[in-house]
């Protein structure tokens, strides 16, 4: 007698559960895996935007770029730190980050918007941050200015291409983000698996947690201090410790980061 060599509907439904249970295993690894080639384009990206800024540096009494070049509190906004760093760079899709969607394009500069989405903003010198950066219409601090260059943070990823971003700045706290970026969206862009890429002043890059950028503070009754044996402030360049509003400033930028990217 013939046999029938067709799958009966049993073996059907189990070979399907089999083809179900086999994806939901390997789904999250392939998505894991494309999420980590983007994070490697990414830090890509921002070491080739650190040697734009050290020969910009070299080219300019080792000084380091403005976020802005523009007269202090105008609105007739100059070149930005992606236009300044283009002779050494030559591309604007560097700006751009594979995860981050959120980025938008150049906020008041023609040479840049409507060219490519801009991922990453720069640590900028005001409001007693002394960050890596100028602030809005001044040159940026000098090589020599840094204690410690390899610990202090030069660009990181953000939700906002707006160059004037203070980590110390009441503006930057996420209650005035909204309107500026669309969203209820923190400042900074920690996305990959709650980790972001950070450029250091030296040039190097590595992927960090919101508070492995700053430690050491402590809380007492609503009132943040930091400081102590091996206190770490990434955002200073020379390491001091940011109290009163700055550090609340901080804080809230940081926590909204880490509540969103977990």
């Amino acid at each position: 007698m013939k046999r029938n060599s067709a799958f009966t509907l049993i073996e059907l439904l189990v070979v399907i559960a089999i083809i179900a249970i086999l994806a939901a295993i390997l789904f999250p690894v392939f998505a894991k895996a494309r999420e980590k080639a983007r994070q490697t384009s990414c830090a890509s990206n921002l070491k080739q935007i650190g040697l734009g800024i050290m020969q910009y540096a070299q080219d300019n009494d080792e000084t380091m770029p403005s976020g802005r070049m523009s007269p202090n509190n105008q609105d007739n906004f100059g070149p930005n730190w992606e236009n300044l760093l283009q002779p050494y760079i030559k591309s604007y899709g560097v700006f751009t980050c594979p995860s981050n969607s959120l980025s938008s394009t150049s906020m008041n500069d023609d040479d840049v918007d409507k060219k490519s989405r801009v991922s990453y903003n720069v640590n900028t010198d005001n409001d007693g941050s002394l960050g890596a950066f100028g602030q809005r219409g001044f040159a940026g601090p000098t090589l020599a200015d840094f204690d410690a260059p390899s610990n202090t943070i030069a660009v990181f990823e953000s939700n906002s291409s707006n160059t004037d971003l203070r980590i110390t700045g009441n503006y930057w706290r996420d209650s005035h983000m909204p309107d500026n970026i669309g969203g209820n969206n923190p400042t900074l862009f920690f996305g990959h698996t709650g980790h972001a890429n950070i450029l250091f002043s030296d040039g190097h890059v590595k992927a960090l947690l919101p508070f492995q950028t700053i430690s050491n503070v402590a809380d007492s009754a609503g009132n943040p201090s930091m400081g102590g044996a091996g206190a770490v402030n990434m955002w200073n360049r020379r390491g001091l410790n940011y109290t009163g509003s700055g550090l609340d400033n901080c804080l809230n930028i940081l926590q909204n980061a880490a509540n969103k990217y977990k």
